[in-house]
């Protein structure tokens, strides 16, 4: 029982973290990236941070909302992970 509450602790830990680390470098975390949307398809994953999406910085979950309707395809998602900067595209073409 100590080691499941120790994980979730250092889960809790790890979690609060990477919020930190997204507003202080003014953008969002990720905590789900649902199948089939765009980020997915692009390569966003769990606990990256997006930065911005088509040079439109996002802070908030609104401002990545307005973002990504703005222009739907192509996207570009700028996102930090391990702590790097990369740019990840979707242009739509996987739609089926």
């Amino acid at each position: 029982m100590a080691d499941s509450r120790e994980t979730r602790s250092a889960t809790g830990t790890a979690l609060a973290r990477i919020e930190r680390l997204a507003r202080t470098l003014g953008g969002i975390p990720v905590w789900a990236v649902p199948p089939g949307s765009s980020a997915r398809q692009a390569g966003v994953r769990f606990a990256d941070i997006i930065l911005s999406v088509n040079g439109v910085p996002t802070p908030t979950f609104d401002d990545f909302l307005r973002a990504g309707r703005a222009q739907l395809t192509p996207l570009e998602f700028k996102v930090f992970r391990d702590g790097r900067v990369l740019k990840l595209h979707y242009d739509g073409s996987a739609d089926a």
